[in-house]
């Protein structure tokens, strides 16, 4: 029994130094690679051996960033925008996206004269509705009745007028109406002098100053008895009517030069028509100074008759 496990000890102690062997020389391959593959690494730095692959292969060079794979939410709004994009570049869905963005538009459909014939009414409809407005607000159609202003505007005229955001200035022409006159019996008259002004009439010489400054009168009929049409000769021996004109407050009259003065009072007007002695204006009591509050408004545009179509001076 001893003899035979002496043998055994023998037999493993034997066998003990062959596997020393074989894992040093295991181990010298392991450090020869280590060494090799060291040599291809930067300097400072160092592999373990045991951290090493058994094999190892070439590894690809890394591409750039710019050609990673794009996110799947990138490819889709690329390839939403390549579909959009004929609409946007103006190909052939310009069409489809033009029609898209009218929905209401439709065409109108049945005969084409009542369609016609309901387009034509409903335009006419419209524009009465906006000579309406006009008309009752902002402009009014005036008759001219009367002789007051001939030449410059004759009995028969048809005016129209500015009744609103309108404010009286000299030489206009207005309608008006007069408390102490007839208030159904609108006047229209030449505006003279604006509140604040001075104001002198000679009734002899037909002359008018306002603030010192004869005025000029080129419209004025100076005889309706004897007008001469080729010219503004004053007849001889024919003043201009003063009418009651010495009734008139605030003012003076000078009966024997025969000449009026007096300052416009403010918020008033003095009026007169271009035929003076066939006209019934401030020169008379029962009209004189004309309160702004009574003018209806300027005279501005004359539509009949078709022959004096315009503008009135």
């Amino acid at each position: 029994m001893n003899d035979n496990d002496n043998k055994l000890e023998n037999v493993n102690n034997s066998d003990t130094p062959k596997n020393t062997e074989a894992d040093n020389i295991e181990k010298n391959d392991i450090t020869q690679d280590a060494a090799e593959s060291k040599k291809d690494l930067p300097d400072g730095i160092s592999v373990a051996p045991d951290d090493l692959p058994e094999e190892t292969e070439p590894e690809e060079e890394a591409t750039d960033i710019t050609e990673a794979p794009v996110p799947s939410a990138c490819e889709n709004t690329e390839d939403k925008n390549a579909e959009e994009g004929e609409d946007i570049n103006g190909s052939e869905g310009e069409e489809t996206s033009t029609e898209e963005k009218k929905p209401g538009r439709t065409e109108k459909k049945g005969n084409p004269f009542i369609n016609f014939l309901y387009d034509t009414v409903e335009m006419v409809a419209i524009s009465i509705g906006i000579v309406i407005l006009l008309i009752t607000f902002f402009i009014r159609y005036s008759p001219v009745s009367g002789e007051s202003m001939t030449y410059t505007i004759n009995e028969g005229d048809s005016l129209l007028v500015q009744i609103a955001f309108y404010t009286p200035k000299k030489n206009d022409i207005v309608i008006l109406q007069s408390p102490d006159y007839d208030l159904n019996k609108p006047l229209i008259k030449r505006v003279i002098a604006t509140g604040g002004d001075t104001l002198e009439i000679n009734f002899n010489s037909w002359e008018v100053k306002v603030n010192g400054i004869v005025l000029e009168e080129a419209y004025v009929r100076h005889n309706p008895f004897e007008y001469n049409p080729n010219g503004d000769e004053i007849p001889e021996g024919v003043p201009m009517s003063h009418q009651d004109i010495y009734n008139i407050p605030q003012s003076s009259f000078d009966a024997e030069t025969n000449t009026f003065k007096a300052t416009v009072p403010e918020g008033t007007i003095f009026v007169m028509g271009d035929n003076r002695n066939n006209s019934h204006d401030s020169r008379s009591s029962n009209v004189g100074f004309v309160d702004e509050r009574c003018v209806i408004g300027k005279a501005f545009f004359r539509i009949c008759p078709f022959s004096d179509f315009g503008t009135l001076d």
